[in-house]
């Protein structure tokens, strides 16, 4: 597929390719040297929005996340798990050095109410991570991040449902 794209001109003002965008904001290393590697930044992206498609009850997106949000955890700030469908199994988030004083959970909000609140746990800067599990989502109004990891888990079946951002 590279050696397709290669061949487009390279003056088409409406492409943009992948490997064209801005990687000099260092990401948060994911605990993944492979992972790393693949990603812009090398790591996750702090300050910007991080979608992974998985089943709800799925806990590979969480096993996925778990090395960087220990490794974020101790600044001081907060973490924020809002609408999980499960309780986090807090033995296993403490096992991995997780700060379970810091981690709070915002359990069964509407759909809207879950979407303020991760604005507001944004724009306040005062959480590292936010991790959201919505129905739907409008992105577009989050204006900052304050260096945040931002995660939206969202059913593998909206694979091909375009994203808001």
């Amino acid at each position: 597929m590279s050696a397709r794209l290669d061949k487009l001109p390279q003056n088409i003002p409406a492409l943009w390719r992948g490997r064209d965008g801005d990687n000099s904001k260092a990401g948060i290393e994911t605990g993944f040297a492979a992972l790393d590697a693949a990603l812009p930044g090398g790591g996750w992206p702090a300050g910007a929005l991080t979608e992974i498609l998985c089943e709800p009850q799925a806990s590979g997106a969480l096993r996925l996340l778990m090395p960087a949000l220990a490794r974020v955890h101790g600044d001081g700030r907060w973490q924020a798990w809002i609408a999980p469908p499960y309780l986090p199994y807090a033995p296993a988030l403490a096992a991995v050095g997780i700060d379970l004083a810091a981690t709070m959970l915002i359990h069964k909000p509407q759909a809207a109410d879950a979407l303020w609140a991760a604005e507001q746990l944004l724009r306040s800067g005062l959480c590292n991570a936010v991790l959201l599990w919505p129905n739907t989502a409008d992105f577009e109004r989050f204006a900052t991040f304050h260096n945040s990891i931002l995660v939206q888990i969202k059913p593998a079946h909206t694979l091909l449902k375009t994203s808001t951002i």
